[in-house]
């Protein structure tokens, strides 16, 4: 079987449910539920009355916002010019692009979440050195759960909370731009980490790892 871009020297975990179990235990729960934190300040301000920008000034920010981690991907991939980055690329474009809001664009995206997760799960190996970076894979994460919440939000899933219509449109906006932030600040900064030769390794890759000269127990 000849080999594609993604594969691997090894194939583990295989299926479905054990990559994403890999997955929910590589995550930082502090980092992924910090969205909440914001989402609950945000409506604080708002119905303190601190907090009430126009609706397109947070629009015409989310796409600014958005614009820019698609340039700085472009640039981080024309000086690195690898295959993670690229994927961060097209990631950064098919949220701008939703963004933008053409013909087209929401499928454009679910299509691409949908393509990510299929690759993640069938070449696990290939993600998994960008998955052991918790602290980037966690604030990806938190990404999505910002994006949750603006989306749910805008469909008026909370209209049960005291207030919610007075903070709706405030929230759904600028909870769409943290998940720019957060998308933005793991595309950017995501760097592969081999945690192989940290502390608590196995014997083989202490072996593996041993300095010149240096005899096995």
């Amino acid at each position: 079987m000849r080999k594609t871009m993604f594969d691997h020297e090894t194939t583990e975990p295989s299926g479905f449910i054990a990559v994403v179990k890999q997955l929910l235990r590589a995550i930082d729960y502090r980092i992924f539920c910090s969205p909440l934190l914001i989402a609950l300040l945000i409506s604080g301000a708002v119905i303190a009355g601190y907090y009430y920008p126009r609706k397109a000034l947070l629009e015409t920010l989310g796409i600014a916002v958005i614009s820019c981690t698609l340039l700085l991907c472009l640039l981080r991939y024309w000086r690195l010019r690898d295959r993670f980055t690229l994927g961060c690329v097209w990631l950064a474009f098919a949220f701008c692009s939703r963004e933008i809001h053409y013909p087209g664009s929401d499928a454009l995206l679910y299509l691409s979440l949908l393509a990510l997760g299929y690759l993640v799960v069938t070449r696990y190996p290939f993600f998994k050195p960008y998955i052991q970076n918790r602290i980037c894979f966690s604030i990806f994460a938190a990404a999505f759960l910002a994006y949750f919440f603006s989306q749910t939000v805008d469909q008026r899933w909370w209209r049960a909370l005291p207030y919610e219509k007075l903070v709706q449109t405030k929230l759904e906006e600028t909870m769409e731009i943290v998940g720019h932030l957060y998308l933005g600040a793991a595309l950017l900064l995501w760097r592969a980490t081999n945690r192989s030769d940290r502390p608590g390794r196995t014997g083989a890759d202490r072996v593996e790892h041993r300095q010149p000269g240096e005899e096995t127990a």
